[in-house]
């Protein structure tokens, strides 16, 4: 089944409460959320915001989280578990896993390890990528090598920063589409900055055929840097509708 959904990091400016903007999730006919970290805040009652997603009929199609927290043993679990979300991806590792070969290899003993963490407390843990883990290490690219050198953890494709990066997403998620359940659906400008989807470099004639062929189930639309949040809250959510 594929479903539509936004990293609510691409509303994390937005001037209300967790569960006011979930409402406008739901709303804007998204069918998931992918949480960020402001959920975690003191004042965000997750019971709430799990009875705002009900009321939409709105999935958790993960929560982005950082290494330090993964270090710690998910502390979070307990307000994971009552948004209803099983995956974890961690959002952002530094280039220095990725300068070398013995650094990919340690990078992927991390992950798969972390994984094993997060498996203990209930979570399924993926990868979402950046741009810089597509540089060319040993003739291939950091992220293909991470790839086959994981077995634990599933990977979350980012679409705009992988063309950013130099690679092809089409051929990426034809090649290890059985290790990517969910997809960041972003543009990049050819400057390689991001970019309102549909107005970018990103070929997505090309990439989304491939994605649904591989079986991608989550197609999750995030902008990093949108000029007005709710013209680009909506805006995804159309384009998403169009592409799928």
């Amino acid at each position: 089944m594929v479903r539509t959904g936004i990293q609510l990091y691409t509303l994390r400016e937005m001037d209300a409460t967790v569960p006011e903007i979930l409402d406008a999730v739901g709303k804007a006919g998204y069918d998931s959320v992918e949480f960020a970290y402001r959920v975690l805040e003191e004042d965000t009652d997750a019971e709430r915001c799990a009875e705002v997603m009900d009321e939409h009929g709105l999935e958790a199609a993960g929560a982005h989280v950082s290494l330090d927290e993964l270090d710690e043993g998910v502390p979070h679990a307990d307000t994971y578990e009552t948004l209803g979300v099983e995956r974890l991806v961690l959002a952002y590792l530094d280039e220095g896993h990725f300068e070398s070969e013995m650094a990919i290899a340690e990078t992927a003993e991390l992950l798969d390890d972390l994984a094993f963490t997060a498996a203990e407390a209930g979570f399924e843990l993926g990868y979402h990528n950046h741009d810089h883990e597509l540089v060319e290490v040993g003739g291939e690219h950091a992220l293909e090598t991470l790839m086959e050198e994981t077995s634990r953890i599933v990977y979350e494709l980012d679409i705009g920063w992988t063309h950013a990066g130099g690679a092809d997403p089409a051929g990426i998620l034809e090649d290890h589409g059985a290790r990517i359940p969910m997809a960041h659906v972003t543009d990049v400008s050819e400057a390689g900055e991001s970019a309102e989807l549909g107005e970018g470099d990103v070929d997505y004639g090309s990439v989304m055929p491939v994605a649904r062929r591989v079986g991608v189930e989550w197609y999750i639309y995030e902008n990093d840097d949108p000029e007005d949040l709710a013209e680009s809250l909506a805006h995804g959510a159309h384009e998403l509708r169009e592409l799928l």
